[in-house]
């Protein structure tokens, strides 16, 4: 990739890069051969590795730039303009016109979904265009948001990214089999027949048509798919749109080509006639139209010049298509026209087919049409495209796969609607007298169970609250725990939910559908094990995609008290009036009152507590994951489940109907054998954010608690130096050292135009490096931090980068995503910068012992919440969750120390030489630096695109000083001066 300011061809100045693709890198760059310097688009093919296939690709790449400038002169301005094509270092670049403007993605991300005439203006802007470059017999194969732009001065559209040099520099790498085309697109805007590699004019009709419903909609396609019919239903979401267009994109979306519009200029009609009382005044047909959203005659006919014949098997294999007479007179361009179609891939209707049945393939053609149709599909994201596979080859070689990926994808249920949540919550005083009332409003979340049934889940923001009492031995000591963000059931799990959700596939028990004793669709369940509720989580989080489970106890009793350190989330007592218990037994000064005697309708009491959240006192009590502990020595501080393997019981927690009030305190803690079942325990659910369906499978496994590393208490002086010598770097205030008691936990460092990194406060203490698992792992050894130091609580995003050097190197653009792509060197460059600032602050890169310390956070197992990798869907981005991409830092739970992103998302460089082992290695947390050149530098924590093992906190990994990846990135450490 070409380093910003380099200069090519001593004309062209790269200013930034924009992106990278599968078919090279695209930069801003100004032409300095021009007094107005102008800016343009520089794209930088990837090279041919075949040097035998250089001068045939040389040959193409000709043919096609003289194919993109005829498009751009001919288009009105609506494709950008070819100002140049030339070869330097064996290298391809084009320079194209800068569009000022927003991409469709960044419209809609700004104002939200395009209105109708919006996108009425946008489709009559841009299918004239389709039409103009269909005449010259090419397809743009790539349609979607990203590539269509709004001209900024006149809100015109521009059609950017055509596929044809895509197709060019394809070939050097297909030489097996030159005649096929590749499939280029995106997978969510591709029709079925391009994902098959045989694209066809509508569907560049068929990406736009999707194209519109997402502008419309403001939802990617994948979203809108039906998990069940593989159709796109889409009107629920804009319900705006006349059914006159609806209608329009519909046909432009239909699944077979046969259906759609033959033709742009078809198309357009289609639309224009919206707008006139002709074609849609008939009130039968208007009434059938607006019932079923499909047209119920035919669309104006317009004549236009022959079109190709759809079954011309040239026609379903290339890019360019063979040229037919445009409609307006047009000087010619000699089209580049492919081979025919080998014999593998010859259609039932060529010539040496004509006996065979349709859809039948010669046993000769068989297995290698198998083998090209999967190679096609297998990538996708589509439904169809295996269902299409299933139904054309029942008997082939990958039925299963294809069976597995299409039970993936249908079970994915539509996205949860987002809801807000009306309720009134009180205060009492200690003798259950109201003192306070109030009227609140939650965000939540709707999930579609099924059968009519809906499961509401509300959110709760991340916080740190004081868990236990000292009321009981079991509820000491008093700890403080930091909770990362979930969403909760804003009730028990009712017994509707149950059976909807005991309907769904098995995954490792079976479980009744209505095992409850007092039968009530809005009561909650019981009559359920610990291991039944586990059961319910793993069903639904299957069916949905996302990863449902059982609240650790630390997030019950968080989500109870809801930010209250009273014995209840009302106050010092409640009443049966509110809470479901055995009201002979009450609390403080409160009255007795009624006693209920069996469970009763969820939220029927009408008093939630300030998160909105109705039952967590009484009704029934609710199972937890953790295993039962007697006390909280030793308990986690960040909100994970305690877990010890050779403990069966389970915690539950918040009362129940057969209890005293006293036993419904937020804090009051009991326990049950996981196979329990009674009529007065039940559970609610929690919903993890960032999951899909391929992060959960099977069961849930216990995940052991580590036993702390030493951690040096929060109040012993700081020394007067950092352990890496930096200049001036004390924390001297007078004459003696300062006090860790007097610094904040966290800080939030401005670091220009109001933009701040946030850093947390990281104590002294000793720790075990490394492990046996790698032999550069080893020897494990006792490092002592002698003092603490400031860590980022996150990597540096790509914002904080931007502020700081101008510019963004990444590759995957969003100002909150860590900023990659960035070498050790730049790095360094960064951190000058910072500190030329000299606001009392020194910032450098953490020592590779600083690092895994702050990683570990107290624990010495390999993650920093435990041994296994059940839980690290919710701590790490990587390569099972993360859809090939980075993801906004602090999104993922934190350690223990408050530090997201630990584990995986980017690499995190750090100071240190890499060493092969830690023979010799320092003990005393500072950097490895024996005064030698070595060949790389050590960078930590997995990333996005590397497995589980590779996030843990002990493994290490290499690089050049002056490398740079799309998944390394870095996170400071500061020095108060």
């Amino acid at each position: 990739m070409i380093a910003t300011t380099a200069l090519l061809k001593n004309r062209y100045r790269i200013l930034q890069a924009l992106g990278s693709g599968a078919f090279g890198h695209t930069f801003v760059a100004e032409d300095l051969d021009l007094p107005s310097r102008r800016c343009c688009v520089l794209k930088q093919l990837k090279p041919i590795a075949d040097s035998q296939q250089y001068q045939l690709i040389q040959e193409r790449f000709d043919r096609e730039a003289a194919i993109l400038e005829r498009l751009s002169e001919g288009s009105n301005g609506q494709i950008p303009k070819l100002y140049a094509y030339f070869t330097e270092s064996n290298m391809f670049y084009l320079v194209q016109e800068w569009i000022d403007g927003l991409t469709l993605t960044q419209k809609v991300s700004q104002q939200g979904s395009m209105s109708e005439d919006e996108v009425q203006t946008m489709l009559l802007n841009l299918l004239p265009v389709l039409d103009y470059i269909h005449s010259q017999g090419i397809i743009h194969r790539d349609i979607k948001p990203d590539n269509i732009i709004a001209r900024r001065q006149t809100n015109s559209y521009v059609l950017i990214d055509f596929g044809i040099v895509k197709e060019v520099m394809g070939q050097g790498t297909m030489a097996a089999n030159p005649t096929s085309s590749i499939v280029a697109g995106t997978p969510a805007f591709m029709p079925l027949e391009q994902a098959a590699g045989k694209p066809l004019f509508s569907s560049d009709l068929y990406s736009l048509s999707l194209t519109a419903i997402s502008a419309l909609t403001g939802k990617c396609p994948t979203a809108l798919h039906d998990p069940l019919t593989g159709e796109i239903k889409w009107r629920e979401y804009a319900r705006q749109v006349s059914p006159h267009l609806a209608a329009v994109l519909n046909k432009g979306i239909e699944s077979h080509y046969r259906d759609r519009f033959k033709t742009a200029r078809e198309m357009q009609e289609a639309i224009l006639a919206v707008s006139s009382t002709v074609a849609f005044a008939r009130p039968s047909n208007g009434n059938v139209l607006r019932q079923t959203g499909k047209f119920p005659f035919q669309l104006p006919k317009v004549e236009l010049s022959p079109t190709p014949p759809q079954s011309a098997s040239l026609a379903q294999f290339s890019t360019v298509m063979p040229q037919r007479q445009s409609p307006q007179p047009v000087q010619p361009v000699s089209p580049l026209i492919p081979p025919a179609a080998p014999a593998a891939f010859a259609r039932e209707d060529t010539p040496q087919n004509q006996n065979s049945q349709p859809g039948a393939l010669s046993s000769t053609n068989s297995d290698a049409m198998d083998l090209a149709f999967w190679d096609s599909i297998k990538g996708s994201t589509n439904p169809k495209s295996f269902e299409a596979y299933l139904a054309k080859f029942p008997s082939g070689q990958f039925v299963e796969l294809a069976k597995i990926r299409l039970e993936e994808m249908t079970s994915v249920a539509q996205q949860p609607v987002i809801q807000t949540f009306v309720f009134d919550t009180v205060t009492l005083d200690a003798a259950g007298n109201i003192i306070d009332f109030k009227n609140k409003k939650v965000q939540g979340l709707v999930e579609d169970l099924g059968q009519g049934v809906a499961l509401e889940m509300v959110a709760l923001p991340a916080g740190v609250f004081q868990m236990g009492s000292t009321d009981q031995e079991s509820e000491k000591p008093i700890h403080q725990v930091r909770v990362s963000a979930f969403h909760i059931g804003r009730f028990p799990v009712t017994q509707a939910q149950w059976r909807a959700v005991a309907s769904y596939p098995k995954v490792t028990r079976d479980i009744k559908p209505e095992p409850s004793f007092r039968k009530d669709d809005h009561r909650p369940v019981e009559q359920i094990s610990w291991e039944d509720a586990v059961e319910f989580c793993e069903r639904l989080s299957r069916k949905t995609g996302k990863q449902y489970r059982l609240p650790s106890e630390a997030e019950w009793e968080y989500a109870a008290r809801a930010n209250t350190s009273t014995p209840f989330a009302f106050g010092d007592t409640v009443t049966a009036d509110l809470v479901n218990y055995d009201g002979n037994f009450p609390f403080a000064s409160a009255p007795k009152g009624k006693y209920w005697n069996e469970t009763t309708r969820v939220g029927s009491l009408g008093a939630a507590n300030l998160f909105g959240l109705f039952d967590m006192h009484g009704n029934v009590n609710e199972w937890c994951l953790d295993t039962w502990n007697p006390n909280y020595k030793g308990a986690p501080a960040n909100g994970v489940p305690w877990v010890n393997p050779s403990e069966s019981k389970r915690v539950v927690r918040g009362g129940s109907w057969i209890t005293g009030a006293v036993n419904c305190r937020s804090a009051s803690r009991a326990s049950r054998p996981m196979d329990a079942r009674n009529g007065y325990t039940g559970f609610r659910v929690i919903l993890v954010e960032g999951s899909s369906a391929a992060q959960k499978s099977g069961s849930f496994q216990a995940v052991s608690h580590p036993t702390p590393s030493r951690v040096a208490p929060m109040s012993p002086s700081l020394p007067a130096t950092s352990m890496i010598s930096t200049p001036t770097a004390t924390l001297a205030r007078g004459s003696g050292s300062r006090q860790l008691s007097d610094l904040p936990r966290t800080r939030a460092l401005d670091i220009g135009r109001g933009i701040k990194i946030e850093v947390a406060l990281i104590p002294a203490g000793e720790f075990q490096m490394g492990s046996n698992d790698y032999e550069n792992e080893r020897p494990i050894h006792t490092v002592t931090i002698p003092q603490p130091f400031y860590m980022g609580k996150f990597p540096v995003t790509q914002e904080q980068w931007k502020v700081v050097m101008g510019t963004n190197p990444s590759n995957f653009k969003r100002n909150d995503n860590p900023v990659e792509n960035v070498s050790w060197l730049d790095i360094q460059e960064f951190l000058k910068k910072l500190n030329e600032r000299k606001e009392g602050f020194y910032y450098r890169l953490p020592s590779e012992a600083e690092w895994e310390y702050a990683c570990r956070a107290g624990s010495d197992s390999n993650f920093c919440f435990g041994g296994g990798k059940q839980m690290l869907i919710e701590y790490a981005w990587y390569n099972e969750n993360s859809n090939d991409t980075t993801h906004p830092v602090g999104k993922k739970r934190a350690n223990a120390f408050g530090l997201h992103d630990v584990h995986g998302n980017v690499y995190e460089w750090c100071e240190d030489w890499y060493h092969d082992t830690y023979a010799g290695a320092p003990t005393d947390g500072s950097v490895w630096d024996d005064g030698k050149d070595y060949e790389y530098r050590v960078l930590r924590g997995g990333s996005w695109s590397y497995y589980a093992s590779y996030c843990r906190s002990s493994f290490r990994y290499r690089a050049t000083p002056d490398s740079r990846r799309s998944n390394q990135g870095f996170r400071v450490v500061v020095i108060p001066m």
